[in-house]
């Protein structure tokens, strides 16, 4: 009997035990169950709080909570992580335009500055480069129906033609003066009038002067004490050597006693009377001129009017042809003896000095003459474009060259031009030989792009492209005019 209750003890022990061990696990249970709660509310409100919302009609809206847009009032929606990422990596690699305004570009969503529409991405060619990317497209109906002219880009040979008039002058090395020697009253004058022809030394008139017979008879007294005071004679004799009187006139007057009271004047040399100063009666002074000569005959100035765009290609040396219209057919060959170191400001032009002998005297001054410079560089060739593909901004200057391509897309290209000769420019960087360019119809095709607000002489689209380095085997040395007409000037 006691062994019986000992047995029941013993279960009853164990039964307790093990309720309470069920308990204690069910208790472990529910804490590691609340626990796994936790963390999943944790985890979602960590997910909630990196979760971004945004507007389906503005995507540029983006907000770290919910809400509602700020520009048409719509519920945020929200956008998924991957897809965030996803966005992200898109806005780095894509660019915001304008639909109505191309020129207008920017790295992040926003509004136009101008029409303040939406602006909308534009997907990147990685292979596209730049100058593609502001390309100007038209279409071919469109050429055709504006006539443009697309030509490639050469070299070719420079052969230029310089045409310039001027006038014949008289060499200013060669104009004199014939002046009066002393003060007096001009009694006779044999020269009269302009264009008159004289030779040196011949007796052009005679001067009365009260110095000279003054001089004279201090001479003459000086004379009588020539053997006590010797230096009042030298000096009375050189008074007169300086008013120049001669030797001879002076042994005559020493011989004779008598003093002169009309001396020549004489002319300093041969040539034509270009003008008179003074007529018969008149009373001059010491050093007053007397008339104007010139030598004609030993040479002449032709004075060419060189416009500054052909200034580049004329130099000291270089031969000229000259003609006259009323001469006829004949021609004379000169060089380039002087060329003026500036340019009149109003006219814009430069005088060109030829000179030329003239012993027929058929060049007189005042003749119209035409003069022609022939500049060539004769195999040699240089890269040019027509003057009709330039467009000028007044610091610039701009052609519109075509993309490679069955299809016509235009850029605006930057180019620097050397000297121009006839209808086309020396092109010394900017642009490749074989590239093709609008040589007629360019302002056609920058107004089309003006309206479609790309890059245009007038701005917009953003900076034009500068090619330093498409100079294409012409360089500044290679393409100026000097160095070119080494080559060869006819």
């Amino acid at each position: 009997m006691r062994t019986k209750f000992k047995t029941w003890g013993t279960m009853k022990a164990a039964t307790l035990l093990l309720g309470v061990l069920l308990a204690f696990s069910t208790l472990l249970i529910n804490s590691c169950s609340s626990e796994d709660k936790n963390t999943e509310v944790v985890k979602q409100a960590v997910q909630d709080s990196t979760t971004e919302y945004t507007c389906a009609m503005h995507p540029q809206i983006r907000s770290n909570e919910p809400g509602t847009c700020p520009i048409c009032g719509m519920e945020l929606i929200p956008v998924e992580k991957k897809d965030s990422d996803k966005q992200a990596s898109a806005e780095e690699s894509t660019e915001y335009t304008c639909a109505m305004h191309p020129q207008i570009r920017s790295n992040e969503p926003g509004t136009c500055p101008i029409c303040g529409m939406e602006l909308i991405p534009v997907e990147k060619d990685s292979q596209q480069s730049e100058e593609e990317a502001h390309a100007h497209t038209l279409s071919p109906e469109a050429l055709a129906l504006a006539n443009i002219v697309i030509d490639t880009v050469k070299k070719m040979p420079i052969q230029h033609t310089i045409y310039m008039l001027g006038k014949v002058e008289p060499d200013e090395r060669l104009i004199t003066w014939a002046t009066a020697r002393v003060p007096g009253r001009l009694e006779k004058l044999y020269v009269s009038f302009t264009g008159q022809e004289v030779r040196k030394g011949q007796v052009i008139g005679y001067i009365y002067s009260p110095e000279l017979i003054s001089a004279q008879q201090e001479l003459l007294e000086a004379y009588l004490l020539k053997e006590q005071s010797p230096q009042l004679f030298e000096a009375a004799k050189q008074r007169l050597l300086l008013w120049s009187l001669t030797e001879a006139e002076i042994d005559s007057i020493l011989k004779t006693g008598k003093v002169k009271y009309y001396f020549p004047v004489v002319s300093p040399v041969s040539g034509t009377v270009l003008e008179m100063k003074v007529e018969e009666g008149d009373y001059v002074k010491e050093g007053e001129i007397i008339f104007e000569v010139a030598d004609l005959r030993r040479n002449i100035w032709v004075m060419l009017e060189a416009y500054e765009q052909d200034l580049p290609w004329l130099s000291v040396g270089q031969k000229v042809t000259l003609s006259v219209e009323g001469l006829g057919n004949k021609t004379w060959t000169g060089k380039i003896t002087y060329i003026d170191p500036f340019v009149d400001r109003d006219r814009r032009i430069a005088r060109v000095r030829v000179e030329l002998p003239n012993p027929n005297l058929e060049l007189r001054p005042g003749m119209f003459v035409r003069g022609k410079v022939t500049v060539s560089t004769g195999k040699k060739k240089v890269l040019a474009v027509p003057r009709t593909a330039i467009l000028w901004t007044g610091k610039r200057s701009l052609v519109w060259v075509k993309l490679p391509g069955d299809d016509f897309r235009f850029v605006l290209r930057e180019v620097d031009l050397g000297a121009r000769f006839g209808d086309y420019y020396i092109i010394k960087s900017g642009l490749r030989e074989g590239e093709e360019i609008v040589t007629y119809g360019v302002f056609k095709v920058d107004a089309s792009a003006q309206l479609m607000g790309m890059q245009s002489m007038m701005g917009g689209g953003g900076s034009v492209h500068q090619h330093g380095g498409h100079g294409g085997g012409s360089s500044s040395s290679e393409t100026s005019p000097s160095a070119s007409m080494k080559c060869g000037a006819m």
